[in-house]
């Protein structure tokens, strides 16, 4: 049986990426492989928004213009941020230079071919 290993110590993870991240290993293990890239994007989304969040709302939401769709008083984090376009949001941190499409040159990707 193949296994998916993430040591969570070293990645500074909210509890919600955690059980997304896990969910995903689940839906791979059981090739379930569209469920599981929907749940390796909600980690990838979630992990944004606390990022947006600690580093400052105000650019973000100025840039994509609709201040008034946040949510400030919600707990869930993804509840504070539903009324948003997931792709708008990601459009915004590209054009304020805060996220790229860009792997450093130093990082390579292994993917085995089976």
């Amino acid at each position: 049986m193949n296994t998916f290993i993430l040591d969570f110590e070293n990645y500074n993870l909210s509890e919600d990426e955690i059980l997304s991240i896990t969910e995903a290993n689940t839906h791979l293990l059981q090739k379930h492989y569209l469920y599981a890239l929907h749940e390796l994007f909600t980690a990838y989304y979630i992990n944004i928004l606390r990022r947006i969040e600690f580093f400052g709302i105000s650019l973000v939401l100025e840039d994509i213009n609709k201040n008034n769709l946040f949510e400030a008083i919600e707990l869930d984090i993804l509840k504070r941020w539903e009324k948003f376009d997931e792709i708008d949001i990601i459009k915004s941190l590209r054009h304020l230079k805060i996220i790229n499409n860009h792997l450093p040159p130093e990082t390579s990707i292994n993917v085995p071919v089976t």
